[in-house]
């Protein structure tokens, strides 16, 4: 839908294929709205899928189709996949899923004149638009759909005039409907609903003829993207609201500036070669899954205390690291990749923030556990000098922190 957030951002020319003596056709169906959203949006969409079929030596032929025709011509053979999709137990049966191409950011939204919708399955009237994913959504989990119209614009209209009492919609093609009908924010209310993956279902008959496929496909979705997924700057306001005060309550009743303060002097004369030494055993163990043959490299009385944290979280808590002023280990909650965090966003941005500040990374989806994560990290400060001494990187579920902060709870 336009104005949607893209995780990866995908676009493709219609019925126009790459040109090279060594490709192979792969045709895909696609819905009209959607293929013109893809076609209008400009902005890389097009090389995005270029660079990804041209690293495998396919060429797509797109055609517009309506979604159920799609769906068919997957199901039968004679269309090898269709884009973009969310996830159906109807479709697994004779498709499969890509690695997410782009993510949509889902908020109900209901006039502000009217008390907040509990899950929109009671008494509300519900619009969504015809053929939607929001639609697919409502129909897949057992919301009655009171009226389904054309476009976003008209669901707005239809709220603002009090004959439908609630919708979904992504939150950034909102914003842009919004503005277009020049409709203020004291019209309606909102709460997050969810982020919605989406990506392209491959025939399981076109994948039977081409093995591998899949893989090689999914591996060069996040290479061949030109950004991440951005948290908005009031959601990132909720995560900071609660996280801050527990962060900062946590490292000053630990003591952890003094932890990680004498890892530095134990540290400090450490040449780059043994940093990189290192960082390459613990690799190793990483990927065997040895991790008693780097546990001499961590604080083992914190890194008990980050698990801990992180199981009365919740949930909420994803990921807690600690890092000394270099972005070595100093105590993790659980075994990380790499043992060096210092050539990486989420410390070299967060060593030199002031206090009360969070530097927030991109949205990241986890296909194996189907949960999005942002890792938020902040510098620990020496208590006396305020000279910052590491860093503290917690890996937050984006979706249920969001759903406990809009939610008010």
């Amino acid at each position: 839908m336009p104005g949607s957030r893209y995780f990866i951002i995908v676009g493709v020319f219609f019925c126009t294929q790459f040109s090279s003596a060594w490709a192979e056709d792969v045709m895909l169906g696609t819905n009209v709205s959607d293929f013109e959203q893809f076609y209008n949006r400009g902005g890389g969409s097009i090389e995005h899928v270029q660079c990804i079929f041209s690293k495998l030596g396919y060429s797509p032929i797109v055609q517009r189709m309506p979604w159920r025709r799609a769906r068919q011509e997957v199901s039968t053979g004679r269309v090898d996949g269709f884009f973009t999709a969310i996830a159906s137990v109807e479709v697994d049966k004779y498709a499969t899923l890509s690695a997410p191409l782009l993510l949509e950011n889902w908020y109900w939204y209901w006039p502000s004149n009217i008390d907040t919708p509990q899950d929109g399955r009671g008494e509300m009237r519900i619009g969504a638009i015809l053929g939607s994913h929001q639609a697919v959504w409502l129909d897949q989990n057992g919301y009655p759909v009171h009226l389904r119209v054309s476009t976003l614009s008209q669901l707005v209209k239809l709220m603002i005039s009090g004959r439908i009492d609630t919708f979904i919609a992504d939150r950034d093609h909102m914003e842009a409907t919004l503005a277009e009908l020049a409709v203020g924010p004291e019209r309606y209310q909102r709460r997050f609903l969810r982020y919605m993956p989406l990506g392209v279902y491959f025939g399981n008959e076109f994948l039977a003829e081409h093995p591998g496929f899949l893989p090689r496909f999914n591996t060069q979705v996040f290479p061949c993207a030109s950004s991440g997924f951005v948290m908005s700057a009031d959601e990132q306001a909720e995560i900071h609201y609660w996280l801050t005060p527990q962060v900062t309550q946590w490292l000053e009743a630990q003591r952890v500036a003094q932890i990680i303060a004498a890892y530095n002097e134990r540290r400090a004369d450490w040449p780059p070669h043994k940093r990189d030494l290192l960082d390459e055993e613990w690799r190793e163990a990483f990927q065997t899954g040895n991790e008693d043959d780097v546990a001499r490299l961590l604080d083992s009385a914190l890194s008990d205390q980050l698990r801990m944290l992180e199981v009365d979280s919740e949930g909420l808590v994803t990921e807690l690291i600690l890092t000394d002023r270099q972005g070595l280990n100093v105590a993790v909650s659980d075994m990380t990749s790499d043992f060096w965090q210092g050539d990486e966003s989420k410390f070299t941005q967060a060593l030199g923030l002031e206090p009360g500040q969070l530097q927030f990374g991109p949205v990241t989806y986890d296909e194996s556990t189907r949960l999005f994560q942002v890792h938020v990290s902040r510098p620990v400060y020496h208590p006396e000098s305020g000279e910052p001494l590491g860093v503290i990187i917690v890996g937050v579920n984006v979706e249920k922190a969001l759903s406990r902060s809009l939610k008010g709870q």
